[in-house]
């Protein structure tokens, strides 16, 4: 993690950050993919829509809080994998929430781009 490259929304100077083939802080991005991350199918599906639309990165859930422990929680380390995939097969850089700190390590692994609160977002 020694290559983060932190940006933020209250710099006063842009910052640019290639991801992949893309240049995020330099024109209009567009991110887009599944609120939650729930099965393979489902986020290779979407991934090629995704793509088919023109979207410059795919994103997913892979943890998902919610007030009750006994629904639906995100599918975790398995959920960053599909996500890796469907990036790889698409092309596409992702971006997953890291929602735990002590998750910053699994995301980290599998996804380009970790946003944080507030606003901020570490590159890798």
């Amino acid at each position: 993690m020694k290559n983060l490259k932190l940006t933020s929304i209250s710099q006063v100077q842009k910052t640019a950050v290639k991801i992949g083939g893309v240049t995020m802080g330099k024109g209009f991005c567009v991110i887009a993919g599944p609120c939650s991350i729930e099965s393979q199918s489902q986020m290779m599906e979407t991934a090629e829509a995704v793509k088919k639309a023109g979207a410059d990165m795919l994103r997913g859930g892979a943890f998902k809080p919610r007030s009750s422990p006994y629904s639906f929680q995100g599918l975790g380390l398995k959920g960053l994998k599909i996500l890796a995939r469907a990036g790889q097969e698409t092309g596409l850089p992702v971006i997953t929430e890291v929602i735990n700190p002590r998750d910053v390590s699994w995301v980290a692994e599998f996804a380009d781009i970790l946003p944080t609160e507030p606003l901020g977002i570490a590159v890798l």
